[in-house]
């Protein structure tokens, strides 16, 4: 039996085996989908059978199987992010900067309560920084530059930070 332990930890560590929640494969899907992720510059992965943990730029938590990054800056991703991306309650960095994302509301983000990097620099967001982004108290970086930002940062806001 020892030997077919170490098999399947083997397996599990070497393949991103670990599986997450259908929440999360979900919420990640709809991110493919709404950023035309067939076109992206990498898209490995992505909507297969195989665990989310392995597809490009998704990085997972081998200890608890949960979603704890996505990194697809400068990817092509085009469009609109959807609400369900708040649900990744456990995701610390998220960068998608450099592409060519079109929000006009961001709210969604505030979900993101682990938050410690967001880059959405270089997209083509039309909207101010919300006042929901407050919730965000482990924020440590945040680059929305090169965006189309309009309106003040709130003040309960930047004192979040």
């Amino acid at each position: 039996w020892v030997g077919v332990v170490v098999v399947v930890v083997v397996y599990l560590v070497l393949s991103g085996g670990a599986s997450v929640s259908v929440v999360e494969v979900d919420a990640l899907m709809d991110l493919y989908e709404s950023t035309e992720g067939f076109q992206w510059v990498q898209n490995d992965g992505w909507g297969s059978q195989e665990s989310a943990c392995v597809w490009y730029g998704v990085l997972c938590s081998a200890a608890n199987n949960t979603v704890v990054g996505l990194e697809l800056e400068n990817n092509g991703l085009q469009g609109k992010l959807r609400d369900s991306l708040g649900s990744l309650a456990n995701v610390t960095v998220l960068r998608l900067g450099q592409n060519s994302i079109s929000n006009t509301d961001l709210d969604m983000l505030s979900g993101l309560v682990s938050l410690e990097v967001l880059d959405m620099g270089g997209n083509l967001i039309r909207s101010g920084i919300p006042i929901s982004f407050a919730l965000l108290n482990r924020l440590q970086m945040l680059d929305m530059s090169n965006n189309f930002l309009t309106g003040p940062l709130h003040e309960s806001t930047a004192a979040a930070w």
